[in-house]
């Protein structure tokens, strides 16, 4: 008999927190310094690593929910004069 363990992975872009939408447009808008938007980056980023493997079970690995990669969306919203609202965009 064969023995066959299933573990569960999280991967793929995660929602970012108000928290750091609101830093990564203070940054772009050089209200904040960089080491200010990093030290908001690792909090964030900690506080949902925390949560997946407090509160979801069985997890055995997780990304890191893309967190740093730029939103390609909004930008290009904010210049065509269009309001970003939510996450809902298709």
């Amino acid at each position: 008999m064969i023995s066959m363990i299933l573990r569960s992975i999280i991967f793929g872009s995660m929602p970012r927190s108000r928290i750091l939408a609101k830093a990564i447009s203070r940054y772009q808008s050089n209200k904040i310094d960089l080491s200010a938007l990093e030290e908001v980056y690792r909090k964030d980023l900690r506080r949902f690593l925390e949560y997946i493997y407090i509160y979801i079970n069985n997890i055995y690995r997780s990304s890191d929910g893309m967190y740093r990669w730029d939103d390609l969306f909004n930008p290009l919203a904010s210049y065509m004069g269009l309001e970003v609202n939510g996450l809902k965009r298709f």
